[in-house]
C-alpha cells in the first residue's frame, strides 16, 4: 500500500519545487536508469538544505516504529522536525 508523509508546513511546497526541478535537470542531462534516484535524492537535498532528507528519514523511522509497535502513538503531526 502507497504511503505518504503528510507535511502541514510551509517547506513541503519547496521540497515539491524542488523534485519537480531535479526532475527535469535530469531529463536534460539525459541521466537514466540505475543512476536517476541517487543524482534526485542528492540533489533535491541539496536544494531544500537537507529538509527532504530529514523527511524521508523520519518517514522510514516511523514505517518501522508503525510495524514493529503497532499501537505506537507516534505520527508525523505529533513528531517535530
Amino acid at each position: 500500500m502507497p504511503k505518504a508523509v503528510p507535511n502541514h508546513d510551509p517547506a513541503g511546497q519547496n521540497v515539491e519545487a524542488a523534485i519537480q526541478e531535479v526532475l527535469e535537470l535530469s531529463r536534460a542531462a539525459g541521466i537514466h536508469g540505475k543512476d536517476v534516484t541517487p543524482f534526485i535524492l542528492r540533489a533535491v537535498a541539496e536544494k531544500t538544505g537537507g529538509d527532504s532528507l530529514r523527511r524521508y528519514v523520519l518517514f522510514c523511522l516511523l514505517e518501522f516504529d508503525r510495524h514493529s509497535f503497532p499501537h505506537s502513538s507516534w505520527s508525523v503531526a505529533t513528531y517535530p522536525l
